[in-house]
């Protein structure tokens, strides 16, 4: 499990057979959870130590229930700016291990020391010192819940490096594409959305997507996008089946996909938001608030995600692929593996209109 504290959350990456299987975020920052007890006075240990110990419990129980199931956990290694700074003031092992004890004497003797002493002790600045405790304290209750011993703190280059391994953006862009969908399906499943379904839904906006490129004129990263919604476009069932468009865009906002910025995550919280029933609006104060290219990149790909919805209508995965073809003013839609299509052409009426809008095609079937 690789832990990274940072200043307003903490990730948690766990690793089984050398692939990330699960990632989480927590509001459990050492920045934050300093400020949060910052007003009383350094020095009081017994009332620090438990004030900070109190800030974080909710979000340890978190992690607690979120990996609780997780038994033998092979190593912890946890990485972030005060754990790699403070790493000197350790006893480590030459494989960079800490014991915890090692972390519950170093949190005891920085608590009895006042403002001034960490800082002229640790060599910090003001704007450093009060993330120190919480970043051992954080650490410590972290290895409790996996009941570790001991833990890892490698060296200050090992972030940018593993950050590089785990996805090589700069020379493998289909590593990062696959790993973004990795993870979207990761939280697809934690919210028990229907495999069969999402992933069909998925493989006809592709289609859709890649046919239509004269017409909609998105870029690949659009193309991940939209793929990334279609995954998570019905989790919002999980929460309930009316209105699962609004709990879908609620649950992609407070979730992060691994591989995706956080504009980026918003823009597919749109997707999912209008996959369904309502257009898009500036009255929307998250799609109102996007420059005119990114509404009309919206626009684009709800319409497109909408129709291959159309197309799996019954989450019965009936269609084999889709042919399109554009003849006049009408967008045909040949359904491979299908000859009565009365279902999918009900849902294009109710569905479809999203892309007559944007693209001024009327959508209409055809079959075999």
């Amino acid at each position: 499990l690789v832990v990274h504290l940072g200043p307003g959350n903490t990730r948690m990456l766990l690793f089984q057979r050398g692939r990330i299987s699960k990632y989480s975020c927590y509001r459990l920052g050492t920045h934050r959870t300093g400020e949060a007890v910052g007003e009383i006075e350094f020095g009081e240990d017994a009332t620090e130590l438990s004030l900070l110990r109190e800030h974080m419990r909710g979000q340890i129980e978190q992690i607690r229930v979120d990996y609780g199931n997780i038994k033998n956990l092979d190593g912890l290694v946890i990485i972030g700016q005060e754990m790699q700074q403070l790493k000197t003031y350790f006893n480590t092992t030459v494989n960079e291990c800490v014991s915890i004890d090692a972390l519950s004497k170093e949190a005891e003797k920085m608590s009895h020391m006042t403002l001034e002493e960490r800082m002229l002790h640790y060599d910090v600045n003001f704007s450093e010192v009060d993330s120190l405790l919480p970043g051992i304290l954080m650490s410590h209750a972290i290895a409790q819940v996996f009941n570790m011993k001991e833990l890892m703190i490698p060296s200050a280059g090992y972030t940018e490096g593993f950050m590089l391994s785990a996805i090589r953006a700069d020379y493998h862009t289909n590593d990062l594409e696959a790993e973004v969908l990795h993870f979207a399906g990761i939280l697809a499943d934690r919210y028990k959305a229907d495999k069969g379904h999402r992933e069909h839904v998925r493989s006809m906006a592709v289609s859709l997507f890649d046919q239509l490129e004269e017409l909609h004129r998105l870029n690949r990263h659009d193309r991940l996008l939209l793929e990334t919604a279609a995954i998570l476009h019905e989790i919002g069932v999980y929460i309930s089946q009316p209105n699962h468009e609004l709990h879908s865009q609620y649950l992609v906002l407070n979730s992060e996909v691994f591989g995706l910025s956080r504009e980026d995550v918003e823009l597919v919280a749109l997707l999912v938001r209008y996959h369904r029933h309502a257009n898009p609006s500036d009255s929307d104060p998250i799609y109102g608030d996007l420059a005119l290219v990114d509404r009309m990149r919206v626009s684009k790909m709800a319409a497109i995600l909408r129709v291959a919805d159309a197309l799996e209508r019954g989450h019965a995965q009936r269609v084999r692929g889709v042919v399109a073809t554009i003849r006049g003013k009408v967008l045909e839609l040949e359904l491979v593996g299908v000859r009565e299509t009365a279902v999918e052409d009900l849902a294009l009426k109710l569905k479809g209109d999203l892309f007559t809008d944007i693209f001024g095609y009327d959508v209409v079937l055809s079959h075999e």
